[in-house]
């Protein structure tokens, strides 16, 4: 008898952390407000029956805005036909706060259903958290670079530059510099000036810049630099793509290969012109140390679409190469005469265990979350099976 309640509690306990998984959301996820002396107001937030079911929920608020903060509700029922229940709660502020991001979160729980677990003193809860931020500005001059924005343009034709400056001070700002445009060898093609402009306390100034161009597709990187009261810079960067008949391989430039392993080129090959581009054949070519070719492969053709990318992962056998440095030459061939390059140094030997370790993926937040569970389901059997082994 006593081995039965215990399988149905182990049970019961798995399906319920399964169930409870996504059981309810909340929107909206974040508000922000910027701050006011004495502020108040009144904001809206939705709870989301996912599983449209039956169930109570706790509401409550924590975090330091917490006790400027009163809920419309501490407790409620969302019945299966309601795919959303929505409340409210009013912040009034101080007159004065510290300046930065100040927080409190919204949070809901799901209730239990009652005398599931009687007697047991088991039990899991679904929550879910909305943030309110109050943003209070620094006292005096102080601005950012909120955005850069750039059209995207063929070879050849001019480009515009937006740069988004908001003042995040009390004070209205004038601010100057420029804009720095280099190709990815990081060349300096040109600099733009950027001329006094005044922007006011709390506001987006946008300013606007144009760039003769390139002849050459590719990627260019933009250094925005901006200088505010007497000295104070503030940087941000961003990407520029001319686009034309090009193809550009994407890989790392350097890779290590344990001995007797196989070598995987990881590469992403992309279309820069606005047209399929047909019949992209290459090859790989390898060299060693002193420049002699010891192998080389052909790549089959394939095709790019309009503005596409495709991810390739091209094999070497290496196994039976010597240890040492490589040189790895990936060659392109498209359009009839069109050739695109990329070098990758290829290290074969004793592979350390911080290199081996750089080259994994972090897990994803689902991952982790699916292991959690498991372990859980785990620990659970864990004590089912010693509890049955004492018996």
């Amino acid at each position: 008898m006593r081995l039965g309640k215990l399988l149905t509690i182990g049970l019961v306990f798995f399906f319920l952390l399964v169930s409870n998984v996504q059981a309810i959301g909340i929107t909206p996820a974040r508000v922000t407000v910027d701050f006011e002396p004495g502020m108040e107001g009144v904001k809206n937030f939705c709870v989301i029956n996912n599983q449209k079911k039956s169930m109570g929920v706790d509401l409550f608020v924590n975090g330091g805005l917490a006790e400027y903060i009163e809920l419309s509700a501490t407790r409620a029922t969302i019945n299966p036909a309601e795919y959303s229940k929505c409340f409210s709660y009013i912040y009034s502020l101080p007159d004065r706060m510290e300046p930065g991001t100040h927080e409190a979160r919204i949070g809901v729980t799901e209730i239990p259903p009652e005398n599931i677990f009687e007697g047991t003193g088991i039990s899991t809860r679904a929550s879910v958290l909305s943030q309110f931020r109050v943003f209070v500005p620094p006292e005096g001059s102080h601005i950012q670079i909120e955005r850069i924005l750039t059209s995207q343009a063929d070879v050849g034709h001019q480009v515009s530059i937006k740069l988004l400056v908001r003042s995040i001070g009390t004070e209205d700002t004038e601010f100057y510099g420029d804009v720095k445009i280099s190709d990815s060898n990081n060349v300096n093609l040109g600099t733009l000036s950027v001329p006094k402009t005044l922007v006011t306390a709390g506001a987006v100034k946008i300013v606007e810049l144009n760039w003769g161009g390139s002849t050459i597709p590719g990627r260019y990187s933009i250094l925005a630099s901006l200088t505010y009261d007497e000295g104070v810079e503030t940087t941000e960067t961003a990407e520029i793509k001319i686009g034309g008949e090009h193809v550009d391989i994407i890989a790392e430039d350097s890779m290590q290969v344990a001995l007797d392993d196989i070598s995987n080129f990881i590469l992403t090959v992309e279309n820069f012109w606005s047209e399929e581009i047909e019949d992209v054949s290459g090859r790989i070519v390898i060299q060693d140390s002193a420049g002699k070719t010891v192998e080389q492969l052909s790549i089959e053709s394939f095709d790019l679409k309009a503005l596409g990318t495709k991810n390739m992962n091209l094999f070497w056998d290496s196994r039976d190469a010597a240890e040492g440095e490589y040189l790895v030459t990936i060659v392109l061939d498209y359009l009839d005469g069109k050739v695109s390059t990329k070098k990758i140094t290829l290290s074969i030997g004793a592979v350390s265990a911080v290199a081996e370790s750089s080259s994994v993926d972090a897990p994803s937040q689902e991952l982790v979350a699916t292991l959690s569970l498991l372990l859980i389901v785990l620990v659970i059997l864990t004590i089912i099976y010693v509890a049955i082994r004492k018996k």
